[in-house]
């Protein structure tokens, strides 16, 4: 039997998904999601256990795609940076999951290499903010700031990533093609840990 379980849903309408995302937010879940679209990837055993989940205003992920289980098909399961990569990409940045193909004015193989678990992509809060300490020296407190008003898209935070350099790239080009201009997210370790778990059978 297939415990890999995937659903797209209304908040508040589907109860058992609901309280199972609710309980996957924890405190940062608000009432005003409700009636919101959820998503949610879980393991079917006695243990309910979320690998991801979100929820959305709109309706713009093409449920029609891909689904969890196929993308789980072709990593290797066995490595944990690719399990944490889908757990935290999947469903909304599922693009970034197949290797970056990068334009020539962020071609970098020093990068590239510093990027190299998510596949060339700028996908996680903490390389942004580690990329801004490296070039301008500032405090993780600082890069944490304006890595924060970048994810909001702050006119004045986009400005100043002009002047910030890496290998001869700027922050601004470095977050238009690797990031696509979307913001950078927290790694979605405990899901990655559950997940990996379970389809190596780990204790």
């Amino acid at each position: 039997m297939n415990t890999i379980k995937e659903k797209y849903f209304v908040v508040g309408e589907d109860e058992f998904h609901t309280q199972l995302i609710i309980k996957n937010y924890g405190d940062r879940w608000s009432s005003f999601y409700k009636n919101f679209f959820g998503h949610i990837v879980y393991i079917d055993t006695e243990l309910t256990q979320v690998v991801c989940a979100t929820v959305f205003s709109d309706i713009n992920i093409n449920s029609n795609l891909s689904s969890f289980e196929n993308y789980l098909g072709h990593i290797k399961t066995i490595d944990f940076v690719s399990v944490l990569m889908l757990t935290t990409a999947y469903p909304r940045r599922r693009d970034l999951l197949k290797r970056a193909v990068v334009p020539a004015i962020s071609k970098s193989s020093q990068l590239d290499m510093l990027l190299n678990d998510s596949n060339g992509w700028l996908l996680y809060n903490y390389q942004l903010e580690e990329l801004v300490v490296m070039a301008t020296g500032c405090t993780p407190v600082e890069a944490q700031t304006l890595r924060k008003r970048i994810n909001q898209k702050e006119a004045s935070a986009f400005s100043e990533t002009e002047s910030i350099n890496l290998f001869g790239v700027s922050l601004k080009d470095l977050i238009t093609e690797r990031a696509e201009f979307s913001p950078t997210l927290y790694p979605e370790y405990r899901g990655a840990y559950l997940l990996f778990r379970h389809l190596n059978n780990c204790m």
